[in-house]
């Protein structure tokens, strides 16, 4: 998703087909740097990039050797999500949401069986990213995001204390929730083979699409010695990458407190999501 620029606009991100994201608030005045973004001087003005919509197929992942946009912002969502990076997990997705907090799942691997977990901050990591193109300059004011529009500079560094205020120091100290439950060792095993069977699928789109707002899903595993990594972005529906997200959601549900077995709910969407791999 890298070659062509892949971005949605949201009120705080925009997402590029490399897999770079550009975050960018409604109602927020961006510099020229990022407008430098985008594919065209008349979709810089209509404020979107072209986003790559991934149908039957995941794209690949960004990459620091041909974009560093938004690298610290992406660093810091897997270093908050550390535990889905642990040398048990099989497989795993890290969801970056528009306008709610990113989470992490997967299926990780115990000496007595597997178990599904999620895991997610409970405020929106991006608010620090904001902040800092804040206090850079980059942004002039929240406008909606943490109030009433307006296009006053003069509200700017008011904003930029109202929204440091409501964030701890470091985004270290954010609290993680979490939650896990366990699945059937025949379950968990189907569930990586299609991790690995959508990964080993992943290539470049030939066309760019358009779009706002929206959801990017990263789903990444190892094996055989190889770290396989792609994402898509808010797939289309009835679409075989919608269907792996619907499985990323109900796996999202062990976070819930009152969720207790998704075991049934998982089996029939990884069944349906098999059937169509097997078209």
């Amino acid at each position: 998703m890298w070659p062509q620029l892949q971005t949605h606009v949201h009120c705080s991100r925009c997402i590029r087909n490399d897999g770079t994201v550009m975050k960018k608030p409604v109602a927020v005045v961006a510099l020229a740097f990022g407008l430098s973004l985008m594919a065209s001087a008349a979709t810089a003005q209509q404020g979107f990039l072209p986003t790559a919509v991934a149908g039957e197929h995941l794209v690949p992942e960004r990459s620091v050797f041909a974009d560093t946009f938004l690298l610290e912002y992406d660093t810091m969502v897997v270093s908050a999500l550390e535990g889905a990076f642990t040398r048990d997990v099989r497989v795993r997705a890290v969801v970056q949401p528009s306008f709610q907090p990113e989470y992490a799942v997967g299926v990780k691997e115990r000496e007595n069986g597997f178990r599904v977990f999620c895991l997610h901050p409970e405020i929106q990591l991006w608010a620090y990213e904001t902040l800092n193109m804040m206090k850079a300059g980059s942004i002039r004011n929240l406008g909606s995001i943490i109030g009433p529009p307006t296009d006053r500079a003069s509200e700017t560094p008011k904003e930029l204390e109202k929204l440091e205020a409501s964030l701890p120091a470091n985004f270290r100290d954010v609290k993680i929730k979490s939650g896990d439950a366990e699945i059937a060792s025949d379950l968990a095993r189907l569930l990586v083979a299609i991790w690995e069977t959508m990964l080993r699928q992943t290539r470049y789109d030939k066309a760019a699409h358009l779009g706002f707002d929206g959801v990017s899903y990263h789903f990444s595993m190892r094996s055989d010695h190889q770290n396989l990594a792609g994402y898509v972005w808010s797939p289309p529906p009835a679409s075989t990458t919608e269907l792996l997200v619907k499985v990323v959601e109900t796996m999202r549900l062990v976070c819930d407190s009152d969720v207790s077995d998704i075991g049934d709910q998982l089996r029939a969407q990884a069944d349906a999501l098999r059937g169509r791999l097997q078209q």
